[in-house]
């Protein structure tokens, strides 16, 4: 009887241990995933007042973000600028 209330507590222990441990799986996955499908959206619209202003050609997608993001702005790669022909302003 003994053997039988501690197997009976021990096949109790190791239930709960495989739902918790499922439940921290998936407490880790499905931001993850749920990151991967939504964020291109949230941040094009976080960008969008921004293309203005830093004179970002509007050709669609997310390919515009990402080239902000390589260095390429209006167009042309930040590397190449030549800063003497930039107007004194933005010199400044």
């Amino acid at each position: 009887k003994e053997i039988y209330k501690m197997t009976k507590s021990i096949k109790s222990f190791v239930l709960w241990q495989r739902i918790f441990g499922a439940l921290k799986i998936l407490i880790i996955v499905v931001p993850i995933v749920l990151g991967i499908i939504y964020l291109p959206a949230i941040l094009e619209k976080a960008f969008t007042p921004y293309k203005e202003l830093l004179d970002i050609e509007d050709v669609g997608g997310t390919g515009n973000i990402l080239d902000l993001l390589k260095g390429r702005v209006g167009g042309q790669d930040l590397k190449d600028i030549n800063i003497n022909k930039l107007p004194p302003e933005a010199q400044k």
